[in-house]
């Protein structure tokens, strides 16, 4: 499962995707997501990158990602943010990208996905939700 997380969190930055903000001004924003290639297909690579911008300096927080299908919670994971990024996280535009590999078992169809990140207070600072497919073939 936690595989198919990070497949799903990474699948969130697909080329040109539609996401909404699910916090009212939230201290970290996401001004784009994009996916390489376009098509998500189980067994293949899939590269996400992610464009924002930080309104605070984050020195340590977690991330809650989970996946739904069909309005079911499939999948929840917390994460420590500083176990995948470098921390200190400055004020300003930021870029990150990633490669992963699609499990050949992930189940098509479409799925929403939820980012949630908390600072180091455990106040939330950021939310983003936005819809994928993967497909079989």
């Amino acid at each position: 499962m936690k595989v198919l997380l990070s497949l799903l969190i990474l699948c969130a930055y697909i080329n040109a995707i539609t996401f909404r903000t699910c916090l009212n001004n939230p201290s970290v924003t996401v001004a784009s997501i994009e996916t390489n290639p376009k098509t998500i297909i189980r067994g293949n690579e899939l590269t996400v990158s992610v464009n924002g911008n930080s309104g605070v300096e984050i020195t340590r927080g977690k991330v809650i990602a989970s996946a739904s299908m069909y309005s079911v919670e499939i999948i929840r994971q917390e994460e420590q943010l500083c176990d995948h990024t470098t921390c200190p996280i400055r004020r300003g535009d930021f870029s990150v990208s990633q490669t992963i590999d699609i499990p050949v078992d992930a189940f098509p169809g479409f799925y929403t996905l939820k980012f949630q990140l908390y600072n180091e207070t455990n106040v939330e600072i950021s939310c983003t939700t936005f819809k994928v497919q993967i497909k079989s073939s």
